[in-house]
């Protein structure tokens, strides 16, 4: 397997976009490997070149990748250090509280025994916590074998072997892969568990701590068996398909009553077939239903367990079917057989015994034991999935209701007799039962606002439940009043219930598309009219659901028309519409799950997060009482006190024995959620601080809050010439044009396939100046902060490229004297003394902007064009560090031509000072609209080098002349101290150097142990030491080996084959060889 498939296949869901990127990186790698030259056609020098290019963003790139990967554990290692921390602390609290109900005094060798519901809970919590444990183990693995995997294969692509340094000096030191807290906490989990709650039974502990393998196979057997059962149903069903055909004469009516009995059952196999597709859907997609729906991860139905149980039970239903149809031949009256299958069923459902899937069954009674009671017990997710289902199930459940009234009122189960009063003639229980599963939600919906206290979306949500009471009302006295009407348009009835039913349709609808898929969706992007972020690969799958949904939702009218019209009888479009809601639902799933797992990736939850430590209502009022003293929270707002209950009930009087400790863990927020006490845990004596991990803010988050941008304020303002996008048109034809030039000239032809064919880069420079130069080097302006720091939210596209360079030379005699140019470009590195005197600047003076493009004007222009040249630092202010100094300023230059400017500020070095790195030397040049300028208050008045005239900001320039100036060329250097900065400062300022040092802080250095664990006698000691005494002892030591005639020892031949006594200690021993191998700071002393 292909590791990017192994990847997909053992990544936690929750946490995909956390992981290494490995896809992305690999195609960064081919990418570049494609677009290299071929190594037959250029040097080896130009492909070192590419790939050196490509090596700084691939590796900017793995950067970002790390930096995340390191964040993310962090983050997840300090929350499942809290967790153990929290879990330990309940444990032992629940042990001492045991210890003490029991009367046990002093010590006792015996494990204590908690009882067997308590302990329970703590395994149930501990195991979930083993669970994120090996979770967060297997995200470390993952992503160090990703980034082994793609250096490996950065350097086979490249044929270097800087991946595998980057990857032994950069990935393994971080603390993602370096840091082994986690195997520890998962050792001391394991220690915890088999101890305290085990009775040191290590194997028992580590069976219920059992992780089920991550991207484990299916069973090959299973899949036989559920390929052997769907043949058999298969042939079956076209057996009871020949049988009814043949037989429809002898069993008559008894086959529609059949039919009816039999549809129930099949409703359930079908929609139970179908949920098995959604699971596997949803594995193969990422979806984590089990953590969803809260399932034991250790034990839980996979799809193909689901479609081998419905398998079997088409098998059951197809054989009791063809008893049916042959009941004549078996002797045995014809409906026994659909009652004997129901029972089947039922029993199958409610065997107590732990036989045939007893903990999904159980799972299945007890939330529907919660889904019937919905008022009275929280509601969770599973809790109103189910009723969801059972809204799509309604068919079946009046089926079964028929089925009881057949068997309670018809004695003779040889024939059918009249159905009448279990059909069309039931006008209270056949309505009750179809209002059931809307009732069910309602009062879910109702409930949860009574827990949240949020009216949208749950009582609206109710409402769209309480439609469905309308349809079935008015559908009934429909019923009940369409024997007084000759023509059933005229009951006013069947009005209203159209009307509520498309009400009902179209708010069901709305409700699916908008709320429970979340589609729709303003920031979706390019998935138009989907969401932002989406989990299944193709987008034509939600448009189709879209589709779907609509047209199913409406299938009830189409079934009117054809009853209406008389072309179908009720109970066939009934049979025909109920499977295909039951498809709907099955569609509705995929899409519903998605919602909510896409939710519950924002927050990174991966397992059941188990709290086994309520708190008493009792607790709660001492609370509320201290909160009121005088030491109390003194701004505390009249808020109510919810009880609130939590799974496994468990007395707490350690809450009331730290209940100051308690109360400062949680502040305020204790008013607004008393479950935050739960969470407040000590750790060797010291309170945990912050809040939990699941309320807490990351640290990106904090930081977003701390650097809040007003996005109208800080939104960067262009203040150079626009740019106007040339015709696409006129771009083509100009190409075509150049085509065809080319193809004309064999020469070029001749030269190619020669390999002589030279390219003009003086061309293709300035083919790039006219297309993406401009923004390029605004790139690289904005990359270095020019614009930030000389403009603020403002930038420009240089329109006019600035030719600058400097010229120094080299030698004493005039004659021999050589002339070196340094260019300014965008960022280059240049030193003081190479720019001691004014540079020579060239730029296209007759430039000017039409309106449509950046052109040069027209020749026989007259008119003088006027510029300013302003050359500034904005590193290198020594007072104010918002200002700048302003090296060089020339306004009014005609033309281009720089001689001829007025000099207002004589050009002056740069001298960036010692200590502070490198200075950028920012020159901008300015477009002058109206002619000349009145720059008379910046000239500098006979004081060339005084740095207060100089002072200057960028930023106030532009503002008192942006109306007459605009920014058009730009260029820029940077530059740091050499030895000619020295003799300005002295020489030209006539001041003193300022040198700049950091001021290392002293080591922290803890108090000193009684027994040091792991740590070397002599170095632990040191640091302890008086570092110039240990100075001191290491030259002595020196001296002592330095003879003053002969040279210095000669190192041993073989240093490890000399053995040392045993009787030396280890510390002593690690020294001596140490001197032996050079290693060191024994060093110090050769």
């Amino acid at each position: 397997m292909k590791f990017a498939e192994h990847l997909s296949a053992h990544i936690t869901p929750e946490w995909r976009k956390q992981y290494i990127n490995y896809e992305e990186m690999k195609g960064l790698l081919y990418t570049a490997n494609e677009a290299a030259p071929a190594i037959e056609s250029v040097e080896p020098d130009v492909r070192m070149r590419h790939f050196a290019n490509f090596d700084e963003s691939f590796y900017n790139y793995s950067d970002n990748e790390l930096k995340k990967i390191n964040t993310f554990f962090a983050e997840k290692l300090a929350e499942a250090t809290r967790k153990y921390a929290t879990l330990s602390n309940q444990l032992r609290t629940q042990l001492e509280m045991h210890q003490k109900s029991k009367g046990g005094k002093g010590a006792s060798h015996k494990p204590v025994q908690l009882p067997h519901r308590k302990a329970q809970e703590l395994k149930l919590a501990f195991s979930e916590f083993y669970l994120s444990l090996i979770l967060l183990q297997n995200y470390q693995n993952l992503n160090h074998t990703g980034f082994r995997k793609i250096m490996k294969k950065h350097d086979k692509i490249l044929a270097s072997d800087t991946g595998a340094s980057y990857l032994k000096d950069v990935v393994e030191m971080s603390c993602f892969f370096s840091n082994k807290d986690i195997g520890k906490l998962i050792n001391e989990t394991e220690t915890t568990v088999t101890v305290q709650l085990e009775g040191g039974d290590r194997q028992r502990a580590m069976k219920r701590l059992r992780v089920p393998p991550l991207g484990e196979q299916q069973s090959p057997w299973i899949t036989f068996k559920v390929g052997l059962f769907v043949g058999c149903f298969v042939v079956l069903l076209v057996t009871i398909i020949l049988s009814a055909i043949f037989h429809y004469r002898d069993v008559g009516d008894n086959l529609r009553i059949a039919f009816r009995l039999y549809r129930g059952p099949m409703l359930l196999i079908l929609f139970i077939f179908l949920i098995g597709i959604n699971i596997y859907g949803w594995r193969s997609s990422g979806v984590n239903h089990v953590l969803i729906f809260e399932l034991d991860p250790r034990n839980h139905l996979s799809e193909q367990h689901l479609m081998e149980m419905a398998a079997i039970l088409a098998v059951v239903w197809s054989l009791s079917l063809l008893c049916f149809l042959y009941s004549a031949s078996l002797s045995i009256p014809p409906f026994v057989n659909p009652l004997v299958l129901t029972v089947l069923m039922i029993v199958f459902l409610i065997n107590p015994f732990r036989i045939f899937r007893y903990e999904a069954r159980f799972w299945l009674l007890k939330t529907i034991g919660r889904m019937t009671a919905a008022p009275f017990f929280h509601v969770g997710f599973a809790d109103f999935w189910l009723a969801d289902q059972l809204n799509s199930l309604v068919t079946a459940l009046l089926d079964f209701q028929f089925l009881v009234c057949f068997y309670a009122t018809n004695g003779n189960w040889s024939e059918a007799g009249n159905t009448d009063q279990c059909m069309d003639r039931n006008y209270i229980i056949r309505p009750i039962v179809n209002c059931l599963p809307a009732w069910f939600r309602f009062a879910q919906c109702l409930r949860r606002y009574r827990d949240s206290r949020e009216a949208f979306p749950h009582l609206a949500n109710a409402g769209k439940y309480a439609t469905t009471f309308c349809v079935v009302i008015f559908g009934t006295l429909r019923n009940m009043n369409k024997d007084k009407y000759d023509d059933s348009f005229d009951n006013v009835f069947l009005w209203l219930w159209l009307l509520s039913s498309v009400v009902s349709a179209c708010y069901a609808y709305t409700w699916d598309i908008k709320m429970d898929w979340g589609l729709f969706d303003k920031n979706a992007g390019e998935n138009r009219c989907l969401r932002e972020e989406i989990v299944y690969s193709m987008p034509s799958f939600y448009y189709v659901a879209i589709v779907e949904d609509l047209v199913l939702r409406f299938s009830w009218a189409v079934g009117f028309v054809l009853n209406e019209n008389g072309l179908m009888s009720g109970d066939l479009i009934t049979s025909i519409t109920a499977p295909l809601e039951v498809f709907r639902r099955f569609v509705w799933n995929f899409f519903r799950l998605e919602n909510e797992h896409l939710n519950n990736c924002g927050k990174f939850r991966a397992v059941r997060d188990i709290s086994i430590a309520p708190l008493d209502s009792n607790d709660q009022a001492i609370i509320v009482k201290m909160m009121d003293e005088e030491d109390g929270v003194t701004n505390r707002t009249s808020l109510k006190f919810y009880h609130f209950l939590l799974p496994g009930q468990l007395v707490f009087p350690f809450l009331t024995q730290n209940m100051a400790h308690l109360l400062q863990c949680t502040g305020v927020q204790l008013l607004l959620n008393p479950a935050n006490l739960l969470k407040c845990s000590l750790r060797h004596g010291h309170r945990l601080r912050g809040r939990a991990p699941g309320d807490a803010k990351t640290l990106a988050e904090r930081l977003q809050a701390e650097n809040v941008i007003d996005p109208e304020i800080s939104k960067p303002v262009n203040i150079g010439f626009p740019f106007v996008k040339p015709s696409r048109a006129a771009q083509l034809g100009e190409r075509l044009a150049h085509l065809k030039e080319q193809r004309k000239n064999p020469e070029l032809e001749r030269l190619s396939r020669e390999r002589k064919l030279e390219i003009d880069l003086e061309q293709v420079r300035e083919d790039w100046l006219k297309t993406s130069g401009p923004f390029h080097i605004r790139r690289a302006a904005e990359h270095y902060g020019v614009f930030e720091h000389l403009f603020g939210a403002a930038y420009f596209v240089p329109r006019v490229e600035l030719r600058i360079r400097y010229e120094t030379s080299v030698g004493s005699d005039d004659s021999e004297a050589t002339t070196i140019e340094h260019p300014v470009r965008y960022g280059n590195l240049l030193k003081p003394a190479e720019t001691l005197s004014a540079p020579i600047v060239e730029f296209d003076g007759r430039f000017q902007f039409n309106g449509s493009a950046s052109q040069e004007a027209n020749k026989k222009d007259t008119e003088p064009h006027w510029w300013t040249l302003v050359l500034t630092n904005p590193d290198g202010h020594l007072e104010n560090s918002e200002h700048e100094y302003c090296h060089w300023f020339i306004g009014n230059i005609p033309n281009g031509d720089v001689s001829k400017g007025e000099t207002l500020m004589p050009y002056l070095q740069p001298f960036p000072t010692k200590g502070t790195g490198y200075h950028r030397h920012i020159f901008v040049l300015y477009k002058q609209h109206e002619g000349q300028i009145d720059y008379s208050q910046y000239r500098c008045n006979g004081q060339p080098y005084s740095l207060t005239e100089r002072t200057f900001r960028t930023l106030d320039f532009y503002r008192a002349h942006q109306d007459r100036l605009t920014p058009a060329g730009l260029a820029f250097f940077q530059c740091d101290w050499d030895a000619s900065v020295t003799a300005f400062f002295h020489e030209r300022l006539g001041r003193p150097q300022p040198v700049y040092e950091y001021d290392f802080p002293r080591p922290y250095i803890r108090d000193q142990e009684w027994f040091p664990q792991r740590k070397p006698f002599n170095l632990y000691l040191d640091k302890y030491r008086d570092p110039a005494q240990i100075r001191k002892e290491y030259l002595a030591r020196k001296l002592a080996r330095v003879h003053p005639f002969e040279g210095p020892e000669k190192p041993l031949r073989f240093p490890n084959a000399h053995p040392i006594s045993p009787d030396v200690p280890s510390w002593l021993r690690t020294e001596m060889r140490k001197d032996r191998l050079g290693w060191g700071r024994i060093n110090d002393i050769k």
